[in-house]
């Protein structure tokens, strides 16, 4: 009796056996130096299901084994001494904390001078930011556009980043001081009885105060009714924001009628929790 060949219609064959389309594309994208992250996004494989396709991408050829870390340190005398792992960075009596601070800082630890190799695992050194190979192609289309809030998910999506991933990028490059603050259409009020109000530009500036973005956001969706004993909501004009913290304020700037003071953003830092 024949044996049926119907199941090789969706099947490609590759690397002497068969595999399916999707398998394909995963592999093709991974032999291209695609991170595991991003060929999960353009493929729309779960990440669980990644590491299976990486061993067997490993076990067919298609990728070899990469560095995990790959660290040089140069002496006194111009001699470069690699180390590829922390515990032969621990074997050889360094500290791993220091010696990561210092290739950070590009600075002298035990009389050498350290810094990362070219990429470190499947990382690289942007601007002294250890950083994924996506992100750091990020950072460079962000720094050479004139950036406005609706580009951060265009330019993450043609990098292969879903929306909240470059926001969340893009939040440290403000961070870092290499880009301009771009705030959303809407900004953030948090309301206490006892502690009065606090007002923010967006988020960012909220979390920069102290406060926790992601509580924030849990407490506009109801996930979470307080944080830091304030209930928050957003504001989206200046009609909403007035109603926000109460039409019955008094004259007297910054007191509101129960007593409890108003805190804008420049009074907000350090506050929450």
């Amino acid at each position: 009796m024949k044996k049926s060949t119907a199941w090789r219609e969706d099947r490609v064959e590759m690397f002497g056996t068969w595999v399916s389309k999707t398998g394909a594309r995963v592999y093709e994208l991974l032999s291209q130096g695609k991170t595991m992250r991003e060929v999960s996004d353009l493929t729309g494989v779960a990440m669980g299901s990644m590491s299976g396709y990486m061993e067997r991408a490993k076990k067919y050829g298609v990728i070899g084994e990469r560095k995990k870390m790959d660290v040089i340190a140069t002496d006194a005398e111009g001699n470069e001494h690699h180390f590829t792992s922390e515990k032969q960075i621990n074997a050889n009596l360094y500290s791993y904390s220091s010696v990561r601070r210092a290739c950070l800082a590009g600075r002298v630890y035990c009389g050498m001078t350290w810094r990362f190799g070219t990429e470190h695992g499947h990382r690289v050194n942007w601007r002294g930011h250890m950083v994924t190979r996506r992100t750091a192609r990020f950072y460079d289309a962000c720094m050479n556009a004139d950036m406005g809030y609706g580009d951060i998910s265009r330019i993450g999506a043609e990098c292969g980043m879903n929306k909240h991933s470059a926001l969340a990028a893009y939040r440290h490059l403000y961070r870092w001081g290499f880009a301009k603050r771009i705030c959303p259409s809407y900004k953030v009020i948090g309301k206490s009885d006892r502690l009065g109000i606090v007002e923010f530009d967006s988020i960012d500036d909220a979390e920069i105060a102290g406060f926790s973005a992601r509580s924030i956001r849990d407490c506009f969706i109801g996930k979470q009714k307080t944080h830091a004993g304030y209930t928050w909501e957003k504001i989206t004009d200046a009609e909403d924001r007035q109603k926000a913290r109460g039409k019955a304020a008094t004259s007297r700037q910054g007191v509101r009628h129960n007593g409890c003071p108003v805190v804008q953003q420049r009074d907000a830092e350090h506050m929450g929790d």
